[in-house]
C-alpha cells in the first residue's frame, strides 16, 4: 500500500540544484525509485 502511494513508476522528476548536497541525494533516490526520467538541473 505505501509503496504504491509513493511510487514514481512512469513519472518524470525534475530536481533543481541536483549537482551538490541534498539535491544530489534526492536525485539519486528518485533514480532508485524507478521513474521514467529524472532531469537534474543546476543554476
Amino acid at each position: 500500500m505505501i509503496e504504491s502511494l509513493f511510487s514514481l513508476q512512469d513519472k518524470i522528476c525534475v530536481v533543481t540544484g541536483g549537482r551538490h548536497g541534498l539535491g544530489s541525494y534526492m536525485a539519486q533516490g528518485f533514480l532508485e525509485s524507478g521513474p521514467k526520467r529524472v532531469y537534474i538541473t543546476d543554476r
